[in-house]
């Protein structure tokens, strides 16, 4: 182990013996340096747990970073799919560690898998969250912007699917979702359903300053 995860593992030790809980800020820490030291089945058992002991989501920037680490080789990519969607391996099922992955076939550009993972979701019985259907829109974003031909109409109609999806499971739309979904439309040259939902995000925006949005 490094000098860095040697020490932070330290101060885990010590939270505990004093009977303190571990915050968010340790647990990522922790976590990022065991990501820098590819250390990924340490990763993703340490993002399982502070899920389940912080009922907390871990931040965008973190599972960004795990999904960028574990996709620059097509065969840890692999493999750590493997090890979170088989149905044995409970300690690494968590809504975070799915999405990791998903987020990691969409900086690949490989949809299919990233939906191979999105089904995942209900086969493991883990509950998506807002971040799952942004990373499935930026996903699409990035593939669309290496392609010069694309089948927009089935993307749109997928799209619809996602949309339906995500308001059954009860997961509201934040400002990341709308940022991706109004790009999307944009790219599938669906610029009135984007200038409709740019005006349904000004409208719930308010007062508050509304962002530029660039299709």
């Amino acid at each position: 182990l490094s000098h860095k995860i040697l020490i932070l593992l330290l101060i885990w030790d010590l939270v505990e013996q004093f009977d303190y809980e571990p915050n968010a800020s340790l647990f990522e820490d922790i976590i990022q340096l065991f990501v820098r030291n590819k250390q990924h089945e340490n990763a993703l058992s340490a993002l399982v747990e502070m899920e389940e002991r912080m009922q907390e989501k871990p931040s965008r920037e973190l599972i960004q970073s795990l999904a960028r680490e574990i996709s620059s080789d097509s065969r840890r990519l692999n493999y750590v799919y493997n090890l979170v969607t088989w149905h044995r391996n409970k300690h690494f099922h968590s809504t975070g560690t799915l999405n990791a992955v998903m987020y990691g076939f969409g900086m690949m550009r490989n949809m299919d898998m990233a939906f191979k993972v999105y089904d995942s979701f209900q086969r493991l019985g883990i509950q998506t969250d807002d971040r799952t259907y942004s990373i499935l829109l930026e996903s699409f974003n990035l593939s669309l912007r290496e392609v010069e031909t694309a089948p927009k109409d089935e993307i749109f109609f997928t799209l619809q699917e996602l949309l339906i999806d995500m308001d059954s499971a009860g997961v509201g739309r934040n400002k990341e979702f709308c940022n991706e979904h109004i790009r999307l439309l944009c790219a599938l040259d669906r610029l009135q359903d984007a200038t409709i939902e740019l005006e349904q995000l000004g409208s719930d925006l308010g007062p508050r300053r509304k962002d530029g949005i660039p299709c």
